[in-house]
């Protein structure tokens, strides 16, 4: 709701979502196959993927994860 969502709105989520991605400079990682997430313990810090264009994996490290 702070970020302009009405729960009456039908689509247009995703520009306030890249919006607020933006805002708050968050690198956004578009086409990568995720294949793997990595943990310590029980919590998710990275994954492992394979960017759509090249013959080569990827290892994101992250504080935060959204699939």
């Amino acid at each position: 709701m702070d970020w302009g969502i009405k729960k009456d709105i039908k689509g247009g989520r995703g520009v306030i979502f890249r919006d607020q991605v933006k805002k708050n400079s968050i690198r956004l990682v578009e086409r990568v196959m995720i294949t793997d997430l990595l943990k310590n313990e029980r919590k998710v810090v990275g994954a492992v993927g394979f960017p759509m264009e090249e013959d080569k994996a990827v290892i994101i490290k992250a504080k935060a994860v959204v699939l």
